[in-house]
């Protein structure tokens, strides 16, 4: 029973940094292809303001002598970190959502990160003004959202919901 029991917590825990990994993954990768050209450039530099008004409280907390942070360092914080937990969290909603339920189908991800990724203009408060320009955003947005989707698909969603179907056994 206990040797059960901690075989069912290795799965856990080897499930949890497997999921972790394959999002970092898919992060990296919607930012290769959306940095790539695929996404307009606009949408990058909305970003980095979005991201430089909201670090602006951030770097009084980095800069408390506890925590040994160097203005250097907040820098890099706020320049990279930010912007990539901002592409980051709708792919890592999509992935919660898949292994909750369950679900190992590579269009629920693919399709799913698509249309998450799609609302980080309106998050970052980037419209742009020429009907073209926006089906252009949008139609880079959806695309790189569905690569990073498939990618994370192929990592680790076609095994979703393994701790849920142990437990069950």
């Amino acid at each position: 029973m206990v040797v059960r029991w901690l075989g069912f917590l290795l799965l856990v825990i080897g499930r949890i940094i497997e999921i972790l990994c394959s999002i970092i993954v898919a992060s990296i990768a919607a930012l290769a292809v959306g940095g790539s050209g695929l996404v307009s450039s606009n949408l990058a530099s909305a970003v980095f303001r979005f991201s430089e008004s909201w670090n602006q409280e951030a770097f009084a907390i980095l800069e408390h002598p506890l925590l040994n942070f160097s203005r250097l360092q907040g820098v890099a914080w706020q320049m990279w970190l930010t912007p990539a937990a901002i592409w980051a969290v709708p792919i890592a909603g999509i992935a919660i959502i898949g292994e909750l339920f369950g679900l190992q189908l590579w269009a629920f991800y693919s399709l799913g990160t698509a249309a998450a990724l799609c609302g980080i203009p309106f998050f970052v408060g980037f419209m742009p003004q020429a009907p073209a320009e926006f089906m252009q955003l949008f139609m880079g947005v959806a695309c790189t959202g569905a690569i990073a989707g498939f990618i994370y698909w192929l990592i680790t969603g076609r095994r979703a919901g393994l701790i849920v179907r142990s437990l069950k056994q």
